[in-house]
């Protein structure tokens, strides 16, 4: 049976095409209302995160240009300008995270809860920061005002001890605050979006920079008012180590002295001729070292000019306290410092010139070591005391320092730190609490621990001692050939040469009646290497003959051999060590093979041209290098004036 009328299954079709497209308008109007609703409800919020970012990319860029003469109360006002305006930018977004309905519901939703709990990351952690940062801008003013007080430099470093020493509560929150903020960004999810992960890298520069500079700083912010005499004077014995006369922490002990800190500021401070001290009679003898005796002293006791004879400073430190003790009967030392004639120099470099008071004398950067030798001889015509003239260049310095304008303070900070990274200044403290603020400094200037290969070279002109250890330059050439166990050999070839005839040197005519009329240069050389280290050769030439190793021991947890040379002016000496040091090389799981080598250099020590080499096993492939290594195949190489300590590392498969 016909009949008429649309088939049911083309209506049933036909019905259900004009539902969805009921459905699909349904559904665009819902989305423009949604999104006209989240344009309206967070648009405002969303711009405001946008421009955060932004002023904070320019407070970040602005807190790393600020050097120590910029800080002043204008600065600090405007970087407490930026500061608010970063928090009413984020105000808006930390508001709807926090209590927003539709934010809310998002935290359930599978798709969008990880970028709200990025975002909630994100927020904590700015929060954080910005507490922080008004708390750190709280101690800045401090600062501030000091420089600003008219005081001078003197003023400002006794109230720098006082802002230290109440700087603790304050402190202790910001490192909450900061890890409060690597707490929060720690748990954003990897699945956060781009923007959100820009935004954490941002916010965690700054704490990866900043996070250890106060984990330093809560270190010392107890203790370095202390020192400093906040709690009451401190005297230090201060050692005044001539390099001319090269030692193995600096130089000749032949002037000491006493510095009195009270609250920040040098209340004192006299030097002394240690022969005051060593020629008393009546002194109980000490036995010195082995070749200290050896080749300098003979019988003699042990005497506070050479208790500086170990090359671990602390150790050496120790030896001068106790013989300083004995020998003045003052027993109210709070700490040695040892300081070279090269330090006073590197300080001149900032003052300029100096005119020592009722001297006549003026002196400037590379003439302290001379002049304190012309004008500290017995015959140089100083009337009572003669190491005198020490401590008025010395205080004159420090007071031109002290006057210097705030402009100039970041050189005097270069100064510091140069000081400190060429060991030209040390210090050691018997109190471990004080002694815990130079620790793991250069400025403590114990023999180095890494790990990994290790090498110093450490002299001491001894018989005949001389002012001449300026014209003796010493090179070093060390070739190192890895295996294939881990295992090194080295070859260590030392020459000196003796320029003491050089036309128109100085030190030529600077030398006491005692020393050596043709400039002779005795040097007790001692080599240093890791522990588990065997010598196998040792050879050389000098005046005298070298015939193997004539002393052997430990020094600061390194082995240690060494021998004596003599060597005429005009003329050089040389010395050959051949050792084999055992599992050198670093293995680590799926990482290639790491020697790494620490070349330690000697305090006083004239800078000196270093050659290394570095033979791979067979096959190696060199991956990477420290920089200024020269990679041939599987030898790396490197070259350079050995200032400072030198790390070199080679990675390798």
């Amino acid at each position: 049976m016909d009949r008429t009328g649309p088939d049911p299954a083309d209506a049933r079709a036909t019905g259900s095409g004009r539902r969805r497209r009921r459905r699909a308008l349904i559904g665009a109007v819902v989305i423009a209302v949604l999104a006209g609703t989240i344009l309206w409800r967070y648009g405002p919020a969303a711009l405001g995160v946008k421009d955060a970012r932004a002023t904070a990319s320019e407070l970040s860029a602005r807190i790393k240009a600020l050097g120590p003469g910029d800080l002043t109360s204008d600065s600090i006002a405007a970087l407490r300008g930026d500061i608010a305006q970063l928090d009413a930018q984020l105000a808006p977004a930390a508001d709807l995270l926090r209590g927003d309905p539709l934010v809310g519901l998002a935290r359930g939703f599978g798709p969008t809860r990880d970028q709200v709990v990025a975002a909630d990351g994100l927020v904590d952690a700015a929060d954080a920061l910005v507490e922080a940062a008004g708390l750190g801008l709280d101690m800045g003013a401090e600062v501030a005002a000091l420089r600003q007080s008219g005081d001078g430099a003197a003023g400002l470093i006794g109230g720098l001890v006082g802002v230290i020493a109440g700087s603790t509560e304050r402190v202790d929150r910001i490192a909450t605050l900061l890890g409060t903020a690597q707490q929060a960004l720690a748990t954003m999810p990897a699945t956060a979006v781009a923007q959100l992960q820009e935004a954490r890298a941002l916010i965690a520069e700054p704490l990866d920079r900043y996070l250890p500079m106060l984990d330093g700083y809560a270190r010392i912010d107890q203790q370095l008012p202390a020192i400093l005499g906040h709690d009451g004077p401190r005297r230090y014995l201060v050692i005044a180590q001539n390099p001319a006369e090269l030692r193995p922490t600096g130089g000749f002990l032949g002037t000491y002295g006493i510095l009195t800190l009270d609250d920040g500021r040098i209340a004192s401070m006299d030097f002394h001729d240690v022969y005051t001290l060593d020629d008393q009679q009546g002194m109980p003898y000490q036995e010195p070292p082995e070749e200290l005796a050896a080749y300098l002293l003979g019988r003699g006791s042990w005497e506070l000019a050479d208790a500086n004879w170990s090359p671990d400073f602390p150790t050496a430190a120790e030896d001068v306290l106790r013989l300083y003790t004995l020998e003045s009967g003052d027993a109210e030392i709070a700490g040695v410092i040892g300081i070279t004639t090269y330090a006073l120099d590197r300080l001149l470099e900032v003052t300029g010139p100096v005119e020592v008071p009722g001297t006549g004398v003026t002196v400037k950067a590379g003439e302290v070591t001379v002049a304190g030798i012309a004008n500290t001889r017995p015959d140089a015509g100083q009337s009572g005391d003669r190491k005198r003239f020490l401590s008025l260049l010395a205080n004159e310095v420090l007071r031109q320092l002290f006057s210097l304008d705030a402009s100039r303070w970041s050189d005097l900070a270069a100064a510091a730190a140069d000081i400190g990274d060429q060991r030209l200044a040390l210090a050691w403290f018997p109190d471990a609490a004080d002694q815990a603020v130079v620790e793991g400094s250069r400025w403590a200037g114990r023999i180095r621990d890494d790990g990994g290969d290790y090498l110093a070279v450490v002299d001491g002109n001894v018989s005949p001692s001389s002012k001449l250890s300026p014209v003796v330059e010493r090179s070093t050439d060390l070739a190192v050939t890895i295996a294939e166990d881990g295992s090194a050999s080295h070859h260590l070839r030392l020459e000196w040469r003796n320029d003491a005839d050089r036309p128109g040197e100085p030190y030529q005519t600077l030398r006491d009646a005692s020393e050596s009329a043709v400039g002779q240069y005795g040097v007790l050389t001692r080599v240093l290497v890791p522990l588990a280290s065997e010598i196998e050769e040792v050879i050389g030439d000098s005046v005298l003959p070298v015939g193997g190793v004539e002393f052997e021991g430990e020094v600061a947890g390194r082995r240690s051999w060494g021998n004596y040379l003599l060597v005429d002016p005009g003329t050089s000496a040389w010395l050959e060590d051949t050792w084999t040091t055992p599992a050198v090389v670093i293995a680590e799981p799926d990482q290639p093979l790491r020697y790494r080598l620490v070349l330690q250099k000697q305090p006083g020590q004239v800078a000196e041209p270093v050659r290394v080499s570095i033979t791979l096993p067979d096959g190696a492939t060199v991956g990477r290098a420290t920089d200024g290594m020269t990679v041939d195949g599987s030898t790396v190489t490197w070259s350079g004036i050995l200032t400072e300590d030198q790390e070199l590392e080679v990675r390798y498969r």
